[in-house]
């Protein structure tokens, strides 16, 4: 059974994404919300309110469903971001599940960021890892990349650990591990019909977006048929974003991978 704290008590709504349902893994992390030590809500985003898995979830109390169409992870995520009212905010899919139930020594510490360590002792930057301040959505417009099914959380995180680096953000870091993450061959990131020249080059257009010349870069990304390496935009700083717009940019354009060899 859940434990119910006091009004006083800093407040965290758990934004579950509820596609391609496996009953023992959602159970497994139904059973690990259930055990937190904190005052919390879910908002469950999925494509049905039917069936074993929401049965699972609308067990918890005051679970709230909110309709979204599979196939689209930056959108469901954002209205889970959108519909979000507590203190403080996570995101999980459901294929994830929590290692620990204490938490609310951490939400007592009144920062704004806890980093999650995940079941190899590691931080990640996929937002999975955080649990940040509602607060800091309008303050650092916070975003997913809506229309993404990978890296739709590339700007959000980057943003965050960016602040967090300039000193702008207080963090800290849970010294125990917390999230457990499934590799699931069925999820979306999975799914062959990810295209990730689509992906890269959207994430390339919501870096330059504010740009001064982006109509310019706008009208020439369109014709660009080549893949900027994913793995290029996620390990690098946080701070050098729009640098690494521009040139991702110019290596798509001038650095000989239009055509699309690599």
């Amino acid at each position: 059974m859940s434990k119910q704290l006091n009004k006083n008590k800093q407040t965290l709504d758990i934004v579950v994404t509820d596609y391609f349902p496996n009953y023992d893994w959602i159970k497994e992390l139904v059973a690990s919300i259930q055990q937190l030590d904190c005052k919390y809500k879910v908002i469950r985003i999925s494509d049905t309110n039917d069936g074993p898995s929401a049965t699972l979830f609308n067990s918890l109390p005051g679970t709230r469903y909110i309709y979204a169409p599979a196939g689209d992870r930056g959108t469901s995520k954002q209205i889970g971001l959108d519909n979000a009212t507590g203190d403080y905010i996570m995101f999980l899919d459901n294929d994830d599940y929590l290692l620990t139930q204490h938490l609310e020594k951490y939400l007592k510490l009144d920062v704004d960021v806890i980093r999650l360590q995940n079941s190899a002792h590691k931080i990640s930057e996929m937002i999975s890892h955080f649990i940040f301040k509602r607060e800091l959505i309008e303050k650092y417009n916070l975003k997913f990349i809506c229309g993404q099914n990978f890296f739709e959380d590339f700007l959000m995180s980057s943003r965050l650990i960016e602040h967090i680096n300039n000193g702008d953000i207080k963090q800290t870091i849970t010294a125990e591990p917390v999230y457990y993450y499934r590799h699931n061959p069925n999820g979306i990131v999975n799914s062959t019909q990810n295209d990730y020249k689509y992906n890269c080059l959207c994430i390339i257009d919501e870096i330059i977006r504010e740009e001064p010349d982006y109509e310019t870069y706008k009208n020439k990304l369109k014709s660009i048929k080549a893949i900027y390496k994913p793995q290029e935009l996620t390990l690098a700083k946080s701070s050098k974003i729009k640098a690494i717009g521009k040139a991702a940019f110019n290596k798509l354009t001038k650095g000989g991978m239009i055509n699309g060899n690599n």
